[in-house]
């Protein structure tokens, strides 16, 4: 009653202070949509390895970086909430009215913050995903502002009110995943993906790639459950590490689908099993869920609330952002039972999304500049390195001499992060460019033909691995990078060139150079000085001329065990022995 009489009484700004409140409101949200205010936590998300899970060091990284995105983008937008309550026309009072206004103010607050949003994000109208954080912001703005206008004991009751929340929630949430999780796994193993397998589902998707369809082509895919539940085998365990989740998929007719999940929760014998399954239709680009279900561990939802929330979740997704683009070039969904079948066109996906999906929209631009610098700077140097090997540790040095250079008033980490990033698109492979954005105009790729004349340990090819795998390192993490090096020498033992033991020396070198030079902020530097006095490869990679190559798949399966087999382990285990010999690397290595 004190909160209701304290508002009811509330003393509003005069005219003029509401003027200055509404000019106040169109310069703030100028400002946020500048681009050195976008929030630093998006490209914490990203660099705390939001694509490894796989132990509870990363695992607390990435929980750190979304807390500090999930803050910053909150704060962000707190005072146009606040500013949009001053700048209300006139002073209300009672309850009702003072009700109308919160609503009236949460409404412009949160369509500024929409445009704002929609102007980071190349003037796309942002999606549910998006609005939240900053709704959040602006619903808080609006009551700190209602509550410090309504009083001062409304006022500290609102901000205890709402520390509590914020310092409560997680350990809640905790306890709460704790209570539902159960002692034996539902899914106890999931399938073993063989090489074959991995080729076959690979060259699968790759013809079938929709962004390569003409203009009014459909093309219709089917999948098997097995497939699915390959894909979810081959993909789950570079997240979260081997033996830390299972999956499976069972899919029933008419349109019924179910996804059934057990996770191991860090620290504990204990495993939080998923259930979730409703009755999928998309036609047209219109999809609709039906007779939803969904176990979350020992509890199970009740039916009748999940049925009343199945519109809105439904809605959700078809206006979600990155969704809408595909969504719209689906034209039909069929699961029949053991096998899902897709119809679709050709999907005009927003330019950088990749770029975006690991960085972030505002802090994409911030690092796509920083490699923009160091291509340029990399580039002006090319017609003044030599080839071969010298070439290589040139361009090396080079690269992080700017990179030392910028740290003066940059994060070392972040221009560490961009060298790598250079160095992988005119070293490695310039289909890298993808994932961070235009860096290299079209008229520079033949200066950057130059860099091509470089050599590790006398092959060119290990060049290209070595940077390709410390660039994705930098893009995605230690364990995505290192699968995808493991995969492209299973795909090469199809008939390529062969798997090659030497070839993942390579890729697991750039791998632990990228770890090396992007830990932490001390380390950063440490290899800048290092490089500053040159660079030697013996200290980045080892000998590796003496390592099987050129070997096919039958040689591999019978004579090697397939990845993994006996003889398998004895030479991945001397690429590991070697690799950590390494002076540069042995601070790095496991302990024995």
């Amino acid at each position: 009653m004190a909160y209701t009489r304290s508002v009811a009484s509330a003393s509003f700004p005069s005219p003029r202070a509401r003027w200055a409140a509404r000019l106040g409101l169109i310069a703030y949200a100028a400002l946020l949509s500048a681009s050195f205010l976008t929030p630093a936590g998006r490209a914490g998300v990203a660099g705390a390895g939001l694509f490894d899970l796989r132990t509870g060091a990363r695992i607390r990284a990435v929980a750190l970086g979304l807390a500090v995105y999930a803050v910053v983008e909150v704060l962000r937008f707190v005072p146009m909430g606040i500013l949009a309550v001053l700048s209300v026309p006139r002073a209300l009072t009672g309850r009702a009215r003072m009700l109308r206004l919160a609503a009236a103010a949460g409404g412009v607050s949160l369509l500024i913050a929409g445009l704002v949003l929609s102007r980071e994000f190349a003037w796309q109208w942002p999606g549910p995903s998006d609005l939240f954080l900053p709704a959040l912001g602006c619903a808080v703005g609006v009551g700190a502002c209602l509550s410090w206008l309504g009083g001062r004991i409304a006022w500290r009751r609102a901000l205890l009110t709402l520390v509590v929340l914020l310092l409560t929630a997680p350990v809640v949430a905790g306890m709460a995943l704790l209570a539902v999780s159960e002692r034996e796994p539902l899914v106890r193993e999931s399938p073993t993906v063989t090489s074959a397998e991995k080729r076959r589902l690979y060259v699968l998707l790759l013809r079938n790639n929709p962004k390569q369809l003409a203009p009014g082509e459909t093309r219709s895919v089917s999948l098997a459950s097995r497939d699915l539940d390959l894909l979810l085998a081959w993909g789950v365990p570079v997240v979260l590490g081997d033996g830390r989740a299972a999956t499976r998929i069972d899919l029933e007719s008419p349109q019924l689908a179910t996804l059934s999940l057990s996770l191991r929760l860090p620290g504990t014998s204990r495993y939080l099993n998923l259930v979730a399954g409703a009755r999928a239709a998309l036609e047209n680009g219109q999809l609709t869920l039906g007779d939803p279900r969904l176990r979350v561990g020992r509890l199970t939802l009740p039916e009748m609330p999940l049925r009343w929330l199945s519109p809105i979740l439904t809605a959700l997704i078809q206006t979600e952002r990155r969704a809408r683009p595909v969504l719209a070039g689906v034209e039909r969904l069929d699961i029949d039972p053991g096998r899902i079948t897709v119809t679709y066109g050709r999907m005009e996906l927003p330019p950088r999304l990749l770029a975006s999906l690991i960085w972030g929209e505002g802090a994409n631009q911030e690092m796509r500049l920083a490699v923009k610098s160091h291509v340029q700077r990399l580039l002006d140097a090319a017609p003044r390195l030599p080839g071969g090997e010298q070439g290589l540790g040139a361009a090396v040095e080079v690269a992080f001499a700017w990179a030392r250079e910028r740290s003066a008033t940059d994060s070392p980490v972040l221009e560490n992060r961009a060298a790598l990033l250079a160095l992988g698109i005119l070293l490695g492979h310039p289909r890298l460019e993808r994932l961070v954005g235009p860096v290299v105009e079209k008229h520079d790729w033949p200066r950057a033909a130059l860099l091509a004349r470089t050599t590790l340990r006398g092959r060119n090819d290990w060049t290209k691995h070595f940077f390709v795998s410390a660039a994705l390192t930098v893009l995605s993490a230690q364990a995505p990078s290192d699968a995808i090096g493991l995969f492209k020498e299973e795909l090469d033992a199809g008939g390529g060139s062969g798997f090659s033991f030497g070839d993942l020396m390579a890729d697991r070198a750039g791998t632990t150079f990228a770890l090396l030079a992007t830990g932490d902020e001390a380390a950063a530097r440490a290899i800048q000085e290092r490089l500053a006095r040159g660079f030697r490869v013996d200290d980045f990679f080892p000998e590796a001329a003496d390592l099987p190559e050129n070997i096919q798949d039958a040689e591999l399966q019978s004579r090697y065990g397939g990845v993994g087999g006996p003889l398998f382990r004895i030479y991945a285990a001397e690429v590991e022995r070697r690799l950590w010999s390494c002076p540069a690397y042995r601070a790095l290595a496991p302990a024995r």
